[in-house]
């Protein structure tokens, strides 16, 4: 089991395309969490818990209404290319942010980090969209999921780190300094997937570009419509963003614990937020049990369960040593329920609005972010340090629970409907498609009776 289990992920090692993809992602992915970390540090540094929260608001707030403006490039232009082209303004954005703020041009700093920040929440949707491209297969692109979120936990443990590291002996301009390099290199590795043929969504483009206001509006608002119209995708969309927004108030509660409750120093807090990314990794090479499965709605639920309990028992450590252990669990958690949810969504999205979808719920994903840090200091004020930190993870743990009758009841199928999906499965032509495509095409069929022998299908020549 566990090596059929193994061998798509072992095809996505070998593929070069996958390959430079990762390379690209694991880069925006550090950048993100070391320049994230350095900038609420520095603003922890100069106006407390209050600071900080409002800074890692205002960073991720613009991202709500832009990401899923520029999703759209996804869904007409070749993806890989947009890919590119983030990769190159994330990078000058962050050597500006890093000059400004040598320069005590705090604003200024703030601003360019707001661009960079832009473009690094465009990257998920573009990757989410991409991977079905190059994926061979169902089980690849799942296996291609698992390497993901390997990556994405492998940044939140290296970039936490990397970071930790920089502030200590260049503080957050070094850090930014870093982050740039970073995503230059990714725009390097990704440059031989730009450059490959593309797909006809440049056409598409063009006729974009003569639709009526009211037509580009629908155009935007298509991956909204694609996620209300199943129950599935929308628990999953909340899902992820509740994780988000709870992890966006960890990140601000490890700064607090680490320099508050602890004692410690700046560097200290990166040290602490790389620990979780030890479980994240961990986590994302656990979801390799998720390939080949067709429900992945009980796996989401229960990760991000435990992601909000082990955060609520966060709020009970008093010693570096169990605060690290409780950490890695929540990595662990996280992780695991960001690999289900991505998999869900490609499994169950159309290709035409997938990076709409995953660019709305990159947005929605930038709010609770963003929410999440800055009811930090409320929460604090009302319930101290150790209070807050439990409730907020308790309420993500029964929001988890209060979305699991949505997915037991997508797996209580009618007979008529199992039947259908049998019929569907024996035709050749379909066996490449997931089990909620079937389930679908299933519903939407409508059966029809005739007489033996009467014509179904003519052909023509």
């Amino acid at each position: 089991m566990l090596g059929t289990r193994l061998h798509p992920l072992m095809a996505v090692i070998r593929s070069s395309e996958l390959r430079r993809v990762q390379i690209g992602f694991l880069l925006s992915t550090i950048a993100e969490w070391a320049s994230w970390l350095a900038l609420v540090v520095y603003a922890y540094g100069r106006g407390g818990a209050g600071e900080a929260g409002v800074v890692g608001f205002v960073l991720s707030a613009p991202g709500i209404l832009v990401v899923p403006a520029l999703s759209v490039l996804g869904d007409r232009l070749p993806r890989a290319r947009v890919l590119l082209g983030s990769d190159i303004v994330i990078a000058l954005a962050f050597g500006a942010a890093a000059a400004l703020l040598a320069w005590d041009q705090v604003i200024g700093a703030y601003l360019a980090a707001i661009v960079a920040t832009l473009f690094v929440g465009l990257i998920r949707p573009l990757l989410g969209a991409l991977l079905p491209e190059v994926a061979t297969g169902p089980d690849e692109l799942t296996a291609a999921n698992v390497v993901t979120g390997i990556v994405e936990g492998a940044g939140s443990l290296l970039g936490p780190l990397i970071a930790g590291v920089l502030l200590v002996v260049s503080g957050a301009p070094g850090v930014l300094v870093a982050c740039a390099v970073g995503l230059a290199i990714a725009a390097v590795a990704m440059w031989p997937v730009a450059a490959r043929p593309t797909d006809p969504r440049g056409a598409e483009a063009e006729v974009a570009t003569s639709m009526t206001v009211r037509d580009q509006f629908r155009d935007l608002a298509a991956g909204a419509v694609a996620i209300g119209r199943d129950a599935r995708l929308l628990g999953g969309v909340v899902l992820i963003a509740a994780i988000f927004g709870l992890l966006g108030a960890v990140e601000v509660f490890i700064v607090l614990i680490a320099l508050d409750l602890l004692g410690l120093d700046e560097g200290a807090a990166g040290f602490l937020t790389a620990v979780s990314g030890i479980g994240a990794v961990v986590g994302s090479a656990a979801s390799i049990v998720l390939v080949g499965r067709d429900r992945l709605g009980l796996a989401l639920v229960t990760a991000t369960a435990v992601f909000g309990l082990s955060v609520a028992v966060l709020g009970l450590a008093t010693q570096p040593l169990s605060v690290a252990l409780v950490l890695v669990v929540t990595g662990l958690g996280w992780s695991f329920g960001y690999v289900a949810a991505t998999t869900l969504t490609q499994r169950l999205a159309g290709d035409d609005v997938m990076t709409r979808v995953f660019g709305l719920s990159e947005a929605v994903q930038t709010f609770a972010e963003a929410l999440g840090a800055l009811v930090v200091p409320v929460l604090v004020i009302a319930f101290g340090a150790n209070g807050a930190i439990v409730i907020a993870g308790l309420s993500l743990a029964i929001l988890a629970l209060a979305t699991l009758p949505i997915y037991l009841r997508s797996e209580r199928a009618d007979p008529e409907l199992l039947r259908d999906v049998r019929v569907l499965r024996a035709v050749p032509m379909f066996e490449p498609l997931s089990a909620p495509v079937i389930e679908r095409l299933a519903a939407g069929a409508v059966r029809l009776t005739v007489a033996e022998g009467t014509p179904i299908v003519r052909e023509y020549r």
